[in-house]
């Protein structure tokens, strides 16, 4: 993944909302979700639950799909992979520094 790519995923899950969404649909398992589930389970309106869900779509980090009147979300487990890929190749190898300075 390159570095503009990530900045713009890693900033799309800044907020705690996109988080949680992001880690509720990676449990799906590529299962999709109206985004009013999404909404029920984390208690937030669902108007809201749909421009955090266009954040994640336009960061690559979610996809989705009309059915009908529905719209279904998942999670891109390409990008997610990619992400963390990007995370353990440029974060990681260094990552030792850091737990033994908090010591």
């Amino acid at each position: 993944m390159e570095m503009n790519r990530a900045v713009i995923a890693f900033a799309a899950l800044a907020q705690a909302t996109r988080l949680g969404t992001l880690q509720l649909l990676v449990g799906r398992d590529g299962r999709s979700v109206r985004a009013g589930e999404i909404a029920d389970a984390l208690s937030i309106p669902t108007n809201t639950m749909s421009s955090h869900l266009a954040i994640l779509g336009r960061a690559g980090l979610v996809t989705s799909t009309r059915n009908g009147r529905e719209v279904l979300y998942a999670a891109d487990p390409a990008t997610v992979s990619r992400l963390l890929g990007f995370a353990e190749t440029t974060l990681l190898p260094d990552a030792a520094r850091f737990a033994d300075a908090s010591d």
